[in-house]
């Protein structure tokens, strides 16, 4: 533990040395690999780790670096963690899933979730700790993925934390691709409610953002379809909620849309 807690506080000098007032200033000379590949380990060590005073002693020296250099190390330390101690394990620890929830409230208080939440700008490292608390990774040549497969039997131990990912970044242009992959995934297990209800809300924020549409209308179409396709009854016994969101990307001219209006009308009838 001393050694990882000695190689925190170098890491965090290597990201944003003493009297720089920010990581900008430092940007190429910073030993990239080395952060990437020691802040991977850190989420590995937190998984390894068999108590959670131990794992959290070393996530609060991370989050208490200057500046930017938390989401440096976090989002590649959460990335390894989400997949070593909740995804691979059949049954997801309490210490865990404490763990995870520090993480994520971490991402959640930070001021740049304020900014995602009215779509502005976002730094490139916060942006990937964001799509980690929907189990998501944008992953370079392949775009976003999410690690949270259809059948996953613990995600619904994660619902406030999703829940709460998506209030935070459902509507931000980028970070809806999260969403996106995450209810076509594992998260396909929260319809009809609360994933509609969700859906209707990110509906109801961006109702005129043609913009917003542009880039992720077909997103919206493709989890409405899979959701129907999953459980054709949700065309009847949530028409109404499904029906709001089709119209609202109709309006906004988002091919695909009226499409969709002509299957659940069909199913409806």
């Amino acid at each position: 533990m001393g050694l990882a807690r000695d190689l925190i506080a170098y890491t965090g000098q290597q990201i944003l040395p003493p009297f720089a007032k920010s990581t900008r200033d430092h940007r190429n000379n910073k030993p990239f690999e080395w952060i990437y590949t020691f802040s991977a380990w850190c989420g590995r060590l937190m998984a390894t780790l068999d108590d959670e005073a131990s794992a959290v002693a070393l996530l609060d020296q991370i989050v208490a670096l200057p500046e930017e250099a938390p989401s440096h190390v976090l989002q590649h330390a959460m990335r390894t963690f989400m997949l070593d101690a909740l995804l691979k394990p059949a049954t997801v620890e309490p210490h865990h899933r404490a763990i995870w929830g520090r993480m994520t409230s971490w991402v959640f208080e930070n001021p740049q979730a304020e900014r995602a939440a009215v779509n502005n700008h976002i730094d490139r490292e916060f942006q990937a700790c964001a799509f980690t608390t929907m189990f998501c990774a944008a992953i370079e040549f392949r775009g976003v993925l999410c690690g949270a497969e259809r059948g996953w039997a613990n995600i619904t131990q994660f619902e406030d934390i999703i829940a709460t990912a998506i209030a935070r970044f459902g509507t931000h242009e980028t970070l809806f691709l999260g969403v996106v992959k995450l209810l076509q995934a594992g998260g396909i297990a929260f319809f009809p409610e609360p994933a509609l209800g969700w859906l209707r809300t990110i509906a109801l924020t961006r109702r005129s953002d043609q913009a917003f549409w542009g880039s992720n209308g077909d997103g919206m179409v493709e989890i409405l379809r899979a959701a129907i396709s999953n459980d054709p009854s949700l065309a009847r016994s949530h028409g109404s909620a499904i029906m709001f969101i089709a119209d609202v990307l109709v309006d906004n001219a988002v091919r695909g849309a009226g499409f969709l209006q002509q299957e659940l009308s069909k199913r409806q009838s």
